[in-house]
């Protein structure tokens, strides 16, 4: 189950980050909140801050 939903929120993070003007965050949030449920604490934060991390801001030069 868990690796199902972490490919869901691991595709949906990749859509995300190949096309951001096209990115829909509430259904980013949701896919989140559903690979992080049943998780710990602990286990959640290190796996949000790992998956937070991929998104970087673009560079304005």
């Amino acid at each position: 189950m868990f690796k199902q939903l972490e490919l869901d929120f691991a595709s949906t993070l990749a859509s995300a980050l190949d096309e951001p003007e096209q990115a829909d965050i509430s259904l980013m949030c949701a896919s989140l909140d559903q690979h992080l449920q049943g998780r710990s604490t602990h286990e959640q934060l290190r796996l949000a801050g790992k998956k937070l991390s991929r998104v970087q801001t673009p560079r304005m030069d």
